[in-house]
């Protein structure tokens, strides 16, 4: 999986061309398109599984006050994993070699607890600092933030509402590689509208491993 450069020599005896060099871009991608999934149904432990057969399987993390709750109501199909305080979530660390993630997309349900009203939670972050090099996260009962190289893009007028279910998905489009700057298209989608798009976006860097998060505070 990923982005190969490769070229081929070609030899000859023509006079004026003898040797000529032909460039070759290989993307390999899955089959599917899919690279991992979650369903956060486990009931016990603190392996976050990944169901896609990819095996980029992960972790639950508790500490502090923080507590992970699994096997709790549906969201969608299944169970789901409840965290609660200020240190808890789960996470891909960087050492699963999951492969750069500079053009994808994210989806996911979340359902906010009302009682946690005016808090922020990371719904996604790739990295452990807030923003670096990518996080969307929610203010709980007000608007939808994303973050690029640890600064807010443009902020959205989305709003994920507490006590009830909702439908998140974000799509990244880097056209350029993960050195330039200014190319990358960010859409935001809230149970199934389209709430934020940016078209030129400087993108991030993800050449540096760094962990998944999902549901950080």
């Amino acid at each position: 999986v990923g982005r190969f450069l490769a070229e081929i020599t070609v030899v000859s005896d023509d006079e004026f061309f003898p040797e000529s060099t032909i460039p070759i871009v290989i993307q390999v991608e899955h089959a599917n398109g899919l690279l991992a999934h979650y369903p956060m149904d486990e009931t016990e432990g603190d392996q976050l599984v990944d169901a896609s057969g990819n095996n980029y399987h992960g972790k639950y993390v508790r500490a502090g006050d923080g507590t992970v709750n699994l096997g709790v109501g549906s969201l969608a199909s299944g169970t789901a994993a409840a965290f609660s305080g200020d240190l808890a979530y789960a996470e891909i660390p960087a050492d699963a070699a999951f492969p750069l993630i500079q053009t994808f997309s994210v989806s996911m349900w979340v359902n906010f607890d009302p009682a946690s009203e005016g808090s922020f939670s990371t719904l996604f972050s790739k990295g452990s600092t807030l923003g670096s090099p990518f996080s969307s996260i929610a203010v709980v009962g007000g608007p939808l933030q994303l973050f690029s190289q640890g600064v807010e893009m443009v902020p959205t007028e989305a709003t994920i509402s507490s006590g009830q279910a909702h439908h998140f998905v974000i799509t990244h489009e880097d056209t350029n590689g993960p050195s330039e700057l200014g190319a990358s298209e960010v859409r935001l989608y809230l149970d199934g509208e389209l709430v934020f798009e940016n078209l030129e976006s400087d993108g991030f860097d993800d050449r540096d491993p760094s962990p998944i998060q999902i549901g950080a505070t």
